[in-house]
């Protein structure tokens, strides 16, 4: 099996006015919404959408 040599990252998101961004599945449980996302190109696109929608990401590589 091959090694994975893309950085991952840890992604959530905030709302423009700083609360946590939730969807149907993260507020149903009470926590916020987030991702893992692999690979620079991933992180950019998902970056777009989220400046095109006015949500924040917050990212931490992993």
């Amino acid at each position: 099996m091959a090694e994975n040599t893309q950085p991952t990252y840890v992604v959530t998101a905030t709302n423009a006015d700083g609360s946590p961004y939730q969807d149907r599945f993260s507020s149903a449980l009470g926590v916020p919404a987030s991702v893992t996302v692999h690979g620079s190109q991933d992180l950019a696109a998902r970056q777009t959408a989220a400046e095109q929608v006015g949500v924040t990401l917050n990212v931490r590589q992993v």
